[in-house]
């Protein structure tokens, strides 16, 4: 690691900071999604998870970055990632409604094991040790949860999570590419407008007129659904994607949350367990990365301004 490399504190603890902020916010998205999935339907609930973001995106947005929100120099990507989204947000839902929150959310969280060899192979970054033992502890805790044989496995409430979870890799790649500074307004703006469009063009086939009660809780996800996105973005902007990643398992511990005291389910014993190791993990890497990152500041600072220019 060089000293480029090496993050400051203060920037790594804000990154941090965010990507708990967004799986916690997201884990209250799908909450809100599974009760309008209820009452409604899952196409309706992702419509209004799509329109009412991407109008609190436009509307935070739109003094700030202007026509930049629709300029983009990478088109096919935004479009890509804006899809990937929507097909992931249409399979969790599903998979809400079918089973429990915390078990749907807990199972997709195989995707940071993608991540980091996604971001080896197309980003360039190099895996730690520290990075597989950390993964390798949420692959772990995702096998206690799904408590797997074959035939647990084939079923809709295991394979749509899988799904979610190598979908979402993609999506947390695309979004580590489209994190910089020119293309972070309209990557914001994206996110959602394509699944927003696409989703309105088909509304006649699936509309129910919501209630006043219904028309809350789609303000509502639209909302928590902007602010986890945005606080996402401004966290993969500050640092590198197999760094982060783990931390996202903030969103499992804030789903068993919303489980137990929202929904009133019962945490079985091997969720339980299973989500203690997840955090784990993600406490694990962030005291190595921390460890490393002053050792790396101290070699750097002790190496005398005529032997680095030499090297």
């Amino acid at each position: 690691m060089t000293a480029t490399e090496t993050l400051a504190p203060r920037s790594l603890a804000a990154a941090i900071c965010l990507t708990i902020l967004a799986g916690v916010l997201l884990a209250a998205t799908d909450a809100v999604g599974k009760i309008l999935s209820d009452h409604a339907s899952v196409w309706q609930a992702a419509w209004a998870r799509y329109v009412f973001h991407t109008l609190f995106v436009v509307g935070f947005l739109s003094r700030r970055y202007g026509w930049r929100l629709v300029q983009t120099r990478r088109p096919g990507l935004q479009l890509l990632r804006g899809l990937i989204l929507l097909v992931t947000t249409l399979m969790m839902y599903t998979s809400v409604v079918l089973t429990s929150l915390a078990n749907a959310t807990t199972i997709q969280f195989l995707s940071p094991i993608l991540v980091v060899i996604w971001a080896a192979l197309f980003l360039g970054e190099r895996p730690t040790s520290r990075h597989w033992v950390a993964v390798g502890g949420g692959f772990a805790g995702t096998v206690i949860v799904i408590d797997p044989d074959l035939g647990r496995i084939l079923t809709p409430e295991v394979l749509l999570p899988l799904g979610v979870a190598f979908c979402m890799s993609v999506f947390l790649i695309l979004t580590r590419i489209l994190s910089t500074d020119e293309e972070r307004g309209c990557t914001q703006f994206a996110t959602t407008a394509i699944g927003a469009l696409a989703l309105t063009l088909a509304l006649p086939l699936f509309w129910v007129r919501p209630s006043l009660h219904d028309l809350g809780l789609m303000l509502a996800i639209g909302g928590f659904g902007a602010l986890g996105h945005s606080a996402l973005l401004a966290a993969y902007a500050r640092a590198r994607a197999s760094t982060l990643t783990p931390f996202l398992y903030s969103q499992v511990l804030g789903a068993a949350l919303i489980t137990v005291f929202w929904f009133g389910d019962t945490l079985s014993t091997r969720l339980t367990l299973g989500t203690v190791i997840l955090v784990s993990s993600g406490i694990f890497l962030w005291w190595q990365e921390r460890r490393a990152n002053r050792r790396a500041a101290a070699a750097y600072i002790s190496i005398p301004p005529e032997r680095e220019i030499r090297t």
